[in-house]
């Protein structure tokens, strides 16, 4: 039946297209159709069957709109993907992965005095050169302020005012703790080793050779006074050097030591 509606359309297409312009005019006329729709027109439109489509630029163009919204959409999404992705390894390296710091404070042993803090003469117990040089050793190490006060603190003996009221000192720095030392164990003045040092004497009883190291010793605690933070007068090392061979002279009892 749809075959036959078909021809039946292409003949009459056909015959009306095959008529004069008059004819057709009269059939319209007939058919009662507007004028409108078929003025300046060589072959009418049925309005049932014919059916204009729409413009194919415009669907070309919406649909290259869309592919490139689903473009970007995907772009977004494989980039945040990335970006999640980075996220989680920075994490899980900052975790994993301690840093050159983190190993080197982990394989460093704590610091720890060699020996103990007692009183002030007290045998078999630190000196206060000794204690200083082991603790600018320790800085020189790299080990904190903090770690180093804390050590010397652990290395006074229990139970000794001296150390319970370095435990109980707030903000105690460096300097501080030395001069709290320096006074524990009644350690001299540079000016007061100075003049010492212009005094000394060989004893009766005392070798050439032990009052030899006696001067050194007391020479070597004139200049490390000197530099204690706090000191008002300060001794030059040439100025010490001269005064220490010039009691070395004076106090020396044996001529041929002296003489050499």
């Amino acid at each position: 039946m749809a075959m036959d509606l078909e021809e039946l359309q292409l003949q009459l297409e056909k015959v009306l297209c095959e008529v004069s312009k008059d004819i057709l005019i009269k059939l319209a006329v007939f058919l009662k159709l507007d004028e409108v729709k078929y003025q300046g027109k060589s072959k009418l439109k049925n309005p049932i069957t014919d059916k204009e489509a729409p413009p194919k630029g415009l669907e070309v163009l919406k649909q290259q709109l869309d592919n490139l919204e689903n473009d970007h959409q995907k772009q977004v999404e494989a980039l945040q993907s990335k970006m999640e992705e980075s996220e989680l390894k920075a994490t899980a390296t900052s975790v994993s992965k301690p840093t050159t710091n983190d190993l080197k404070s982990v394989l460093r042993r704590e610091f720890k005095i060699n020996g103990q803090i007692g009183e002030p003469g007290q045998k078999d117990k630190l000196t206060f050169v000794s204690l200083v040089r082991q603790i600018e050793s320790a800085s020189s190490k790299g080990y904190s302020e903090t770690e180093v006060i804390d050590g010397v603190i652990r290395a006074i003996i229990p139970n000794m005012q001296l150390r319970s009221y370095l435990e109980t000192v707030s903000n105690l720095t460096m300097p501080k703790l030395r001069a709290i030392l320096r006074s524990h164990f009644q350690e001299k003045s540079a000016t007061e080793l100075y003049q010492q040092l212009t005094t000394i004497v060989q004893s009766p009883e005392e070798s050439p050779h032990s009052f030899l190291i006696r001067a050194l010793d007391l020479r070597q605690k004139v200049l490390f006074a000197s530099k204690e933070a706090g000191v008002k007068i300060k001794y030059d090392e040439s100025l010490v050097q001269g005064l220490f061979l010039h009691s070395l002279e004076t106090g020396l009892h044996h001529e041929a030591v002296r003489t050499k």
